[in-house]
């Protein structure tokens, strides 16, 4: 700040300007003249709502402290907590992480089978093991390092625009994000060592014995054993959902409890799904293989011979797909715990020290509110008074009342006391304040009801807010909003006290943004997942008919047309995908429903967040098999028809 903000001045964030400008809300909450604007190091984020507000220290009264230095040892806004910090990271490194370990087993076998046989053609040419090992670590840390390259060119764009464009629910400076040399050092050696490591261990076998690299290869042997571990994952699954759907919570159980056998079951089904992938490729690949449509039969015997290599193509996106639909369970409760319930409306709340009389008896006039109250007691020996008018009552009882025995100055016994026992009332600024309870009794149904969360629950009466000593006894104003009207209703409380900070119960509008900030985290690394699985099948796909251009091109010399040759490619790649993907999603639903039924907070399903799953794995599997078919070449080369 270029300069302090004197009584009656305000120094704000840019943001705050442009809104100050247009909405009476924050002209209520921030009166004052502005003399200035904070500069970029003083805020997070662009689009931050800050104000230094200069004030008589009679404004604020005996709540006033000196301001010793910026900042403080325990800040009152914590956005999220470092428990929180850590699982978010830990979430992103398995939403990334998995689907990179995918992206990595592909590119170990990237042309393996050409590349080794190039290798091996050095060495029995007389080049030295040494020399051939130098030949291909070059060409790898060529590879790594022009990798890293693009990175680093493509990162500032990416970060301007998420950093700026609110994708993440909330917006912070580029700079804040930004690459500085230590990381593009970090980047660069660790793609060109990431590089030379996979490139090493590809061709070891090759450098180190050539003679064994000969074209023919044995069909892959499936290990039916690997089904058991789905099998259980799934069994332990089905019988949650069984027990949550039609028993639900029986009272003795809570979310905690179910919660270390629904992740076990969960964990037990995704390394299930990944060991068992290549079975399943089996059994539809030999399956298809026995059809009447040529094209068919030859895409499910190219799938069913190499079938475990075939199940390792969906394995990123097989576990992503599990994961989004499991995750949906928890977002659901996730955003539950923040949305404002009709039934539980907002509540505005009032300390009384922070208002004058005259702000008082002008805030009890304010129109449009469903309710009107004054609180009071509640600590210690003190009774817990409400005092409030017959729409008051009505409102907070939920009841129709025919006599409303606050007209008459009388009131209603909530609470397990006797008439006319004394009430008393202790209060640190007025004193001692002494009732009688009211002959008539209440039941209460509706939002009088003890609630800790609430400063309208858990009074031992009722009495008229017009009683003598209500306001000496009372320590909070307590006003309902219509549900329409609840930013009208805080800018009229504002106009009439701008200090008096209000607190909003009923609604959590901090929690919301949390909420709403760790929603589009999680999808955001749903999205980065699901595109660098997706690209490790594409490329792993691409790879496999390079592999194949040989095959390929002799089966168009012997008289299959291109259109053929392409429906046996996207038949080899739907039995590799359609299944495993087929059961990731259905098991990613069962287990989004599961925890619902056995520990969420809603029991209705999703459907919105089921279609957009099952329309991203739709996409997901129409793409691969798509880019699958037309990689196969349309006319025959020449070249590739030579015998070695």
């Amino acid at each position: 700040m270029a300069e302090w903000p004197g009584p009656g001045e305000l120094v704000v964030s840019p943001r705050f300007l442009e809104e100050l400008e247009r909405s009476d809300l924050l002209q209520a909450w921030a009166a004052g003249r502005v003399v200035g604007t904070i500069g970029e190091p003083g805020l997070r984020s662009p689009d931050e709502l800050v104000v230094y507000q200069g004030l008589q220290l009679e404004e604020l009264g005996e709540q006033a402290r000196a301001i010793a230095g910026y900042g403080g040892r325990f800040p009152m806004n914590i956005e999220l907590q470092e428990s929180q910090v850590q699982g978010l990271a830990g979430f992103f490194l398995a939403c990334l992480g998995l689907p990179i370990c995918a992206l990595l087993m592909v590119a170990t076998r990237l042309s393996a089978t050409i590349r080794t046989r190039r290798f091996a053609a050095l060495r029995l040419l007389g080049v030295s093991a040494r020399q051939t090992a130098r030949v291909n670590a070059v060409e790898q840390m060529v590879v790594g390092l022009s990798a890293g390259v693009v990175a680093l060119l493509l990162y500032p764009p990416v970060n301007y625009f998420v950093a700026g464009s609110g994708v993440l629910s909330v917006t912070w400076f580029p700079q804040a994000t930004s690459t500085g040399p230590l990381g593009a050092s970090t980047l660069l050696l660790g793609s060109v060592a990431l590089s030379w490591f996979l490139g090493a261990r590809v061709a070891a076998d090759a450098i180190r014995a050539p003679w064994t690299q000969r074209r023919w290869i044995p069909e892959e042997r499936v290990r039916w054993w690997q089904l058991l571990p789905l099998a259980v994952g799934v069994a332990g699954l089905w019988w949650q959902f069984w027990r949550g759907y039609f028993h639900g919570d029986d009272g003795n159980e809570s979310s905690m409890t179910n919660a270390p056998v629904m992740i076990f079951f969960v964990f037990l089904t995704g390394i299930g799904m990944l060991l068992g992938a290549g079975v399943l490729t089996a059994v539809v690949g030999r399956w298809w293989r026995k059809s009447h449509r040529v094209t068919r039969r030859i895409g499910g015997a190219r799938a069913a011979f190499n079938a475990i290599s075939s199940g390792k193509l969906a394995a990123g996106v097989m576990v992503l797909v599990f994961a989004v639909g499991v995750g949906i369970g928890h977002s659901r409760d996730a955003r539950a715990t923040s949305e404002l319930n009709p039934d539980d409306p907002a509540v505005f709340s009032v300390s009384l020290e922070k208002l004058t009389n005259r702000q008082l008896s002008q805030a009890l006039e304010v129109p449009d509110a469903s309710a009107v109250a004054l609180a009071a007691g509640g600590f210690g020996e003190s009774s817990s008074l409400l005092f409030t008018d017959c729409r008051g009552l009505r409102f907070v009882s939920g009841m129709k009342l025919d006599k409303c025995d606050l007209r008459s100055g009388s009131g209603y016994r909530v609470s397990e006391i006797k008439a006319g026992e004394p009430m008393i009332i202790d209060n640190l600024s007025s004193g001692r304040t002494e009732f009688a309870a009211p002959k008539s009794t209440l039941t209460p149904r509706g939002s009088l009801v003890p609630r800790i969360d609430s400063p309208l629950g858990g009074y031992d009466a009722v009495l008229p807010i017009s009683a003598p000593g209500a306001r000496q006894a009372a320590d909070q104003l307590v006003l309902v909003p219509d549900e329409q009207n609840i930013d009208e209703m805080m800018a009229k409380l504002l106009a009439i006290a701008p200090y008096s900070q209000p607190s909003v119960y009923g609604e959590n509008p901090a929690q919301a943004e949390i909420n709403s900030m760790l929603g589009a985290y999680i999808r955001f690394a749903f999205v980065l997942g699901g595109l660098v699985a997706l690209m490790a099948l594409v490329v792993a796909l691409l790879d496999r008919a390079v592999q194949r251009r040989r095959v390929n091109a002799r089966m168009l010399a012997q008289g299959m047309r291109p259109g053929q040759l392409r429906a046996v490619q996207a038949w080899e790649a739907a039995a590799s995908m359609v299944p495993q993907v087929a059961l990731a999603w259905l098991l990613g639903i069962v287990g989004a429903m599961t925890w619902q039924y056995t520990g969420g907070l809603i029991r209705t399903p999703d459907w919105v967040a089921f279609g957009w799953l099952t329309l991203g794995t739709l996409v997901a599997v129409a793409t691969a098999v798509t880019i699958a078919a037309f990689s196969t070449p349309r006319r025959v080369e020449p070249q590739l028809l030579r015998a070695e």
